[in-house]
Order: structure tokens, then C-alpha cells, then sequence
């Protein structure tokens, strides 16, 4: 992604100081004085004004600066965590390739209107997929593992009640004393 740092402070006002100064000048004020009193550029307030005057409001103006456009909401953006977790809980982990893909899957089947070289590669771009990633941390987009069928249809709640059941009759049968019980793990051994 474009690490890109701002070398201007323009966009950089506050949205009270902006709609102060929108009033100002509906209300008589000059346009380029009243930009100066506020610290504004006077073409930033002069479209706010033209705003204000054109809908009667300055709900849908969007206020500051933005290096990228939002292309996504919330929502989706949010049904797409959801789903990544989901699927990596039974085991379908997405690469960050095939997640890009079904983003711009979900952006054409909601009639969102995407950058052209999403449309030419048939995916969300990078920087969207680093950004992405970035507002959520929780997630981990990665080849995932391979495992087994066998290893997947096994490890289920009954099994695993059903080995401590086994566990604890053997320990109990037994009684094995703790210098006698070893910790080993599958290195080594294939189920495959």
C-alpha cells in the first residue's frame, strides 16, 4: 500500500468550524474574509455554501480530505469478516487472493460502484486488501492448512468427550503414577 504522508495541511479543518463559517456567509459575511477569520481556503467554503444553498443542508457533504474513497459499507465490509471467520472455523481458511475476489463479487451483487481495475482484474485491489486488513486485525487471510477429511470429521465434540471418558477409566483402572504419563505429539506419524 501507498504509505502516502501529507505535506499540506488541506481538509484539515473541523466540521463545526465549517459549518460556522457556511452560516456566516448565508447569513451576509464575504466569502474570502470570512475563510480568512476561520483558516479555511475560501473555494473549500465557497462549495460548502454552494452546497448548503443547492439541498438546504450539509448532511451528505462529506467534510475534510480523504486519500482514498470508501468503496464498500460498513455492513458488507463486516458480513465479509463474519464470513471469513466462519469459514475458516470449518476449516476453509480464504487466501487474501480469493477474499479480494469474492469482495468484488459482493460489491457487483449489491450495484456498488467499483474502481475500473477492479472490474479488469475481477478483484478488489491491493491497497483495498491492505486497508482491509488493517481495520481488522482479528483476522488472518493466509494459505490455509491442508487437513485431512478423516481429521475433520473426527474432531467433534462426542469424539473428544468420548477420549477423556477413555482417559480417565484407563487412569483410574490403572492408576498410573505422574513419572509414568508422556506428552508426545503426531511428528512423525501420518494418518494419511
Amino acid at each position: 500500500m501507498r504509505n502516502c504522508k501529507k505535506k499540506t495541511d488541506r481538509g484539515t479543518f473541523r466540521r463545526e468550524t465549517m459549518m460556522a463559517a457556511v452560516e456566516l456567509v448565508i447569513g451576509g459575511a464575504k466569502v474570502k474574509p470570512t475563510a480568512r477569520d476561520f483558516r479555511l481556503n475560501y473555494n473549500t467554503l465557497k462549495r460548502y455554501v454552494q452546497i448548503k444553498q443547492k439541498d438546504g443542508h450539509l448532511e451528505k457533504a462529506s467534510f475534510g480530505y480523504s486519500s482514498h474513497r470508501k468503496v464498500l459499507t460498513d455492513e458488507i465490509d463486516n458480513d465479509l469478516v463474519q464470513y471469513s471467520i466462519k469459514a475458516s472455523k470449518i476449516f476453509y481458511g480464504l487466501t487474501l487472493v480469493e477474499m479480494r475476489r469474492l469482495t468484488y463479487k459482493c460489491a457487483i451483487a449489491n450495484d456498488i460502484n467499483v474502481p475500473p481495475s477492479w472490474t479488469e482484474n475481477e478483484m478488489a485491489g491491493e491497497d483495498w486488501a491492505e486497508r482491509f486488513m488493517k481495520r481488522h486485525p482479528m483476522i488472518s487471510l493466509s494459505t490455509p492448512e491442508a487437513t485431512s477429511l478423516q481429521r475433520m470429521a473426527c474432531f467433534n465434540k462426542h469424539n473428544v468427550n468420548s477420549f477423556y471418558d477413555n482417559l480417565s477409566t484407563v487412569m483410574e483402572e490403572k492408576s498410573f503414577t505422574p513419572d509414568l504419563i508422556y506428552n508426545c505429539d503426531e511428528t512423525g506419524v501420518t494418518t494419511v
